[in-house]
């Protein structure tokens, strides 16, 4: 015979030269395989039409994902959740189905269905980039076309959001796509527009990470790293090729509980004007937030692996801030039974604006807190500790660190940029009101050092209230207090990469440590 031989027809005659006895088994078991298949997408269909919380349908999509072996069937039946609910504010039944998706490796059909749901999340940044991971872990070869554009791209984020994706896919083709990308942008550097350089700069380090991410080389060099792929890359096509096999013979790591929304995320990362993106869940009505004119004001000082610049308030109280949201506050914020506050802080000077009955002492981290009613509140008292205050006021909340977990700038250092890089501190608080003891947890971290538990306060606000101030304010007391004190309770220093983590449905909200060192952008450290 001349030619290809048509694939239906070659297994035709493969099977046709098994034995008997063989056919029947495979055939046996293509059967029950497909009976379960069936099975399993009847019951999940049957119990979806009973469920009637967000939380029960999410467990079911979980479930219909962990089953196993996956068969086709039950990619629609899940991608049909891609779509956001109009009661789903935080879009958790689109972020589960794409992760239950991500387990359909290689599956042609998977990789279409999350890449058709991607434009409707063009304007949700945290949605969008959790699809986009997704398609890199089903892994189909087909999907690689969809990277070019943000790769080609004059934006960063969504150029680094592709680097990160196809570093999920199968090995081989993972570091044959990544390598090629590296070879482009460093052949085109030189002639590159302004913008096109900046985002080099910063998607060219993203490339060389991946690339050690996937081959579990050390390499620190791109130079050494190809060296590499020269000598042993044959090798290691073929051991990631049985890699593979033997990927999809095992159902892989069950579902771990439905994952906390990211609800706001304020990455100041536009290094100037008066207003700064929001790329958390609320971002669907609040996609930016305001920067008051003048101070606080943009620096290029900015934390280690963080983004290109960040807030400045100064040394000295001001009537500045950021303030995110309006009308009634941000339906994000409300009823939550658990939540994480993440950041940087860069502290320049310790001194506290004295408080009174209407504005209360502390300089003001962040703030929701409606006076009188809901909300929350993240201060920084004078002997450098932390103090969260969950429907009243914080100085009047057992929640507080230890002392001196935030450090100052020295005065007058010898080299200020120097100093300022060695006094960024990380630092994350967590609030769980289900569990029985310790409800607040402070975690602090370095430049150079994973954050780590400081310490655990029991503090049992219940839920945060549904009566919360109009905006979060980044920096100063919320908006609505403001004009009560208006230049005596703001950060002294630096913010950068502020994030809120929570869940009304659970504790969930309060993340673990190795949720929260992935927030500090480091590294978990391995046994």
């Amino acid at each position: 015979m001349h030619g290809r031989i048509n694939r239906g027809v070659f297994i035709f005659l493969l099977a046709l030269a098994l034995p008997l006895g063989a056919r029947q088994s495979a055939q046996d078991d293509k059967k029950a395989q497909d009976e379960a298949a069936k099975k399993a997408v009847d019951d999940f269909t049957n119990k979806m039409k009973d469920a009637k919380t967000l939380q029960e349908k999410a467990i079911l999509i979980q479930g219909l994902g962990d089953t196993f072996p996956r068969d086709n069937s039950m990619v629609g039946p899940i991608a049909r959740y891609l779509a956001a609910g109009n009661n789903d504010i935080n879009y958790i039944l689109p972020v589960v189905a794409a992760e239950s998706l991500a387990k359909f490796r290689n599956n042609a059909k998977a990789s279409q269905m999350l890449i058709a749901s991607l434009p409707a999340y063009k304007k949700i940044p945290y949605v969008h980039d959790r699809i986009l991971i997704a398609i890199g872990k089903v892994g189909h070869e087909s999907a690689l076309s969809l990277f070019e554009e943000p790769l080609k791209g004059k934006e960063i984020n969504p150029a680094i959001a592709a680097v990160q994706a196809i570093a999920e896919m199968p090995a081989a083709l993972a570091l044959d796509t990544l390598y090629k990308e590296y070879e482009r942008m460093e052949k085109g550097k030189d002639k590159a527009s302004d913008d096109l350089k900046k985002v080099y700069e910063k998607v060219m380090p993203e490339l060389i990470k991946a690339i050690k991410k996937v081959s579990g080389q050390p390499y620190p060099t791109i130079a050494e790293l190809r060296l590499w792929w020269q000598k042993r890359g044959p090798a290691f096509k073929e051991d990631a090729a049985a890699k593979e096999k033997d990927r999809a013979s095992k159902p892989g790591e069950p579902s771990k509980g439905i994952p906390p929304p990211l609800l706001v995320e304020l990455l100041f990362k536009e290094n100037g004007g008066e207003s700064t993106a929001n790329t958390g869940t609320s971002s669907a009505n609040f996609p930016t937030g305001s920067v008051t004119k003048g101070k606080p004001g943009w620096t290029g000082t900015s934390p280690p692996n963080g983004g290109p610049s960040a807030l400045d308030f100064g040394a000295t109280p001001i009537a500045g801030a950021v303030d995110l949201g309006g009308g009634a506050g941000i339906e994000q914020l409300r009823g939550l039974k658990s939540f994480t506050i993440t950041g940087w802080l860069n502290q320049k000077s310790e001194k506290e604006g004295t408080g009174d009955k209407l504005v209360p002492a502390g300089n003001r981290i962040l703030s929701w807190l409606q006076p009188g009613k809901d909300g929350v509140e993240l201060v920084i008292r004078a002997n450098g500790s932390l103090q969260l205050g969950i429907n009243q006021w914080a100085d009047a909340s057992a929640a507080t660190s230890d002392p001196a977990q935030v450090s100052v700038l020295e005065e007058k250092p010898k080299d200020l940029a120097v100093a300022e890089r060695g006094n960024w501190r990380f630092f994350a608080v967590t609030y769980d009101s289900g569990t029985n003891a310790g409800h607040v947890k402070f975690y602090f971290g370095t430049s150079n050092a994973n954050a780590k538990i400081n310490r655990a306060v029991d503090c049992d606000r219940g839920a945060v209230g549904l009566k919360i101030a109009p905006n979060l304010t980044i920096g100063n007391v919320c908006a609505v207090s403001r004009p009560m004190a208006p230049d005596k309770h703001s950060f002294h220093g630096i913010i950068d990469e502020v994030r809120i983590f929570g869940s009304t449905i659970d504790g969930a909200g309060a993340l673990g440590i190795e949720e929260i060192i992935k927030a500090q952008n480091r590294e978990v450290a391995t046994p």
